[in-house]
């Protein structure tokens, strides 16, 4: 079974060396994040609730922040942002259970990574 939850943080970045993008911007990001798992007693693969527990932290360090200053994402791509972000959340949801994650990231209303 498969659950999603779609998380939203506003933040600006530069990409050195990057004709366009070396220049400090910002931008809307929206994050889906797709779960697949078994379903528990609970009937639940894993309850909306708990994955904010495991997702807001992640996201809180970026909402209104220069990403290029977070430790690990100096260089912060669509596609690096969308790599740090699941492996956050794969250290985090341990506890949890055992889950296939997937992470979306939209940089834009166009452009997205997913990893």
């Amino acid at each position: 079974m498969k659950i999603g939850k779609i998380y939203t943080f506003e933040a600006a970045h530069y990409l050195p060396g990057h004709p366009k993008c070396g220049v400090m911007h910002g931008h809307s990001y929206k994050v889906e994040v797709l779960l697949e798992g078994p379903v528990k007693e609970s009937g639940m693969v894993l309850d909306f609730g708990e994955l904010d527990y495991f997702m807001n932290p992640i996201i809180s360090q970026f909402d209104h922040t220069t990403l290029n200053l977070i430790v690990g994402l100096e260089t912060p791509t669509a596609e690096n942002i969308c790599t740090y972000i699941k492996e956050k959340l794969l250290v985090n949801l341990i506890t949890a259970g055992s889950f296939k994650v997937k992470v979306k990231l939209w940089e834009t209303a166009r452009c997205w990574a997913e990893s």
